[in-house]
């Protein structure tokens, strides 16, 4: 997904977290327009994501706004997640996020 709404909605609408199984190592964070670091994350349980971002810096809501998501990750048979394929064949280990209160 590429929105979500904190406090509201759906249970899988109420926390940005990635779909991913297999991985051995995994890094994620969240980032504002100014690149300022708002949420980092290493866990993994059962070789799937174990956190999400809460839409939260600090315990404090951030405002609707686009944020800037990145994603490093490793599976485990050795292979590095090449990212996205993007429309013009590109991969982007990155991207965007709308939180919308």
């Amino acid at each position: 997904p590429n929105a979500f709404t904190p406090g509201t909605g759906g249970p899988d609408v109420r926390i940005f977290k990635p779909v991913a199984i297999s991985l051995k190592n995994y890094k994620f964070e969240i980032y504002d327009t100014w690149g300022k670091l708002l949420f980092s994350s290493t866990a993994i349980q059962d070789t799937k994501p174990a956190e999400g971002w809460d839409g939260a810096h600090e315990g404090v809501p951030c405002q609707q706004d686009v944020y800037v998501w990145k994603i490093e990750a490793e599976f485990l048979d050795g292979s590095i997640w090449p990212g996205q394929k993007a429309p013009n064949g590109r991969y982007y280990r990155e991207g965007t996020v709308t939180l919308i209160r």
